[in-house]
């Protein structure tokens, strides 16, 4: 049911961190909150998420996890 790896506990800085919302990720990176809540539960590219609850979960979002998948995802004019 995590969303961290086994192999990666969360730091002191990491549990003081406030969590993203929906709407505040959906802002960020400029798209709905049905793409978010999509690319976070099923579909690829895969959005790290920390989920409270089960089928109807609350989901909140790590904000370096944001920036990671937009670094990870950033397309370089020219590039490859």
């Amino acid at each position: 049911m995590g969303t961290l790896p086994h192999n990666s506990s969360p730091t002191r800085n990491d549990l003081g961190a406030r969590l993203l919302t929906l709407d505040e990720v959906a802002l960020q990176l400029g798209v709905s909150r049905a793409w978010v809540r999509d690319h976070a539960t099923r579909r690829n590219p895969r959005l790290p998420v920390v989920r409270f609850g089960d089928k109807r979960a609350v989901l909140r979002f790590r904000a370096q996890d944001v920036q990671q998948f937009i670094d990870q995802h950033l397309l370089v004019e020219g590039g490859v």
